[in-house]
């Protein structure tokens, strides 16, 4: 058992279904799900949080509610200490035809996006690892994914992220076949793009030391690197980003790749 209120750091791994207990993998992780989201609650004093969530994005793995979602969500904002916060919300797959993908979960996306807003003062190490396709994890009936509120949920979180005003490092990587293929890459570069103008070029923080945002396509078959018309070229641009990181004086470490921008 975890005591949670006395809890400082917590790095959680969940099972996997590598390893079949009598049949009852799904129940082992919906019960871990639920145990860390009610533990968290009561996890005041707790300053860094790295979670992978690459199991419950394994097939057949619809099996939480939304009220689930729902507790982990207010259970994070509770975490008022909280300074760093490192997600994988991503698992690799394989096409048939042997084309590799990635997937993410809009609900975990989702989930993080009130502790972030509530941490805009307090955060100062953020890490994301997202897949490319949305998955249906949060819906029981596996209904298609609802594109236009996972676009906007998406634009929500690079905000959040941005504006968090004493930022040190930032770590953003998208498992992509490419840019021209990632909504959420060009989420990102959108949310960039308006903070640019809306802030005069400069991000809230003045304090980022490293960085790392990568967005590389996996250059096999028919996803292989394809040439982008100069207007889409144009819309996926990192600049307004690298302008608002250039004026970042304590930057130490960078490691920006991106393919076609």
């Amino acid at each position: 058992n975890i005591h949670f209120p006395v809890l400082e750091s917590l790095v959680i791994k969940f099972p996997t279904g590598t390893v079949h207990r009598s049949g009852d993998w799904e129940d082992e992780l919906r019960d871990s799900f639920i145990y860390l989201a009610l533990g968290l609650e009561r996890a005041v004093n707790l300053v860094e949080l790295i979670v992978d969530f690459t199991p419950f994005l394994m097939e057949k793995c619809n099996f939480l509610s939304q009220n689930n979602f729902n507790t982990l969500s207010a259970s994070l904002c509770r975490c008022t200490k909280l300074k760093r916060l490192e997600i994988v919300n991503c698992l690799d797959e394989r096409q048939q035809g042997g084309a590799n993908f990635s997937i993410y979960s809009p609900a975990f996306l989702a989930a993080v996006i009130p502790a972030i807003e509530r941490g805009v003062s307090t955060l100062e190490r953020i890490s994301f690892v997202f897949g490319e396709e949305p998955s249906t994890l949060n819906s029981s009936s596996g209904s298609s994914v609802d594109n236009d509120n996972t676009i906007s949920q998406s634009s929500d979180l690079f905000r959040r992220i941005l504006l968090c005003n004493k930022l040190k490092e930032l770590s953003l990587i998208f498992s992509e076949r490419g840019v021209h293929h990632s909504s959420l890459f060009k989420s990102f570069v959108r949310v960039s793009r308006d903070i640019h103008s809306e802030m005069d070029g400069k991000l809230p923080s003045s304090s980022i030391e490293k960085l790392t945002l990568r967005c590389v396509g996996r250059g096999e078959g028919d996803y292989a690197m394809k040439v982008i018309p100069k207007s889409k070229a144009d819309q996926l641009s990192i600049a307004p980003f690298a302008s608002m990181i250039s004026k970042q004086l304590n930057l130490d470490m960078s490691n920006v790749i991106i393919d076609g921008c």
